[in-house]
């Protein structure tokens, strides 16, 4: 999955949450993780994000 892990935090490079700084609390297939930020997007309501949108800090 592209070294992607549990609690890592990530960078999202697109969409409307671009430059925002994410955590991954799920993971769903190789191209898909669930993300959240505790401010816009709680850990109750994850977004479904690719994989290819987000870079490592």
């Amino acid at each position: 999955m592209d070294n992607v892990a549990l609690g890592q935090i990530v960078h999202s490079r697109a969409g409307r949450d671009k430059g925002r700084y994410f955590i991954v609390v799920g993971l769903i297939d190789e191209n898909y993780v669930l993300i959240a930020d505790g401010d816009l997007r709680k850990i109750e309501s994850p977004k479904k994000k690719k994989n290819k949108t987000f870079s490592f800090p």
